[in-house]
């Protein structure tokens, strides 16, 4: 693992989340560890969505990713790419934590299309989301392969 990228994407991670709460903590939160089965993970944050609602009917588990590869890849590729799959995974594997279906994966392309062109607006760091939902079989599936592999 290279600990500057690591920290990067921390860093990054914990300036989004911390903004986010400040913002608006009726509707973010940091949801902490999560435990499953005797596996551990840490989701990014939770949106509780814009109605506050206490019952939380379609809060969604966030995670935020900072990535050195190309924006072009995202578009040669897209978001379903083998690129991606591992933090489609590690969203999964949350919401299958957390007994939800909906996701939201943020990633930041830190050299956006690697153009350095100032006048491309890509060609900087650039972010970008995605909102996925999944019904409950699909999630399942997604836990075993997990557990499987590890």
């Amino acid at each position: 693992i290279d600990i500057t990228r690591a920290n990067l994407g921390n860093a990054l991670e914990s300036a989004i989340v911390t903004g986010l709460v400040a913002s608006d903590p009726g509707r973010y939160m940091r949801p902490g560890e999560l435990e499953h089965e005797g596996w551990y993970g840490t989701p990014d944050l939770w949106d509780l969505g814009p109605s506050h609602k206490k019952n939380h009917l379609g809060w969604r588990t966030v995670e935020i990713k900072l990535t050195w590869y190309s924006l072009n890849r995202l578009y040669n590729e897209g978001i379903e790419g083998e690129w991606a799959w591992k933090y489609w995974v590690q969203l999964q594997a949350y919401c299958y934590m957390a007994g939800q279906t909906k996701g939201t994966l943020f990633i930041c392309f830190v050299n956006g299309n690697y153009k350095y062109d100032k006048n491309d607006p890509e060609s900087g760091p650039t972010i970008l989301g995605w909102d996925a939902e999944w019904d409950l079989e699909e999630l399942a599936q997604n836990w075993e392969m997990l557990k499987a592999r590890c």
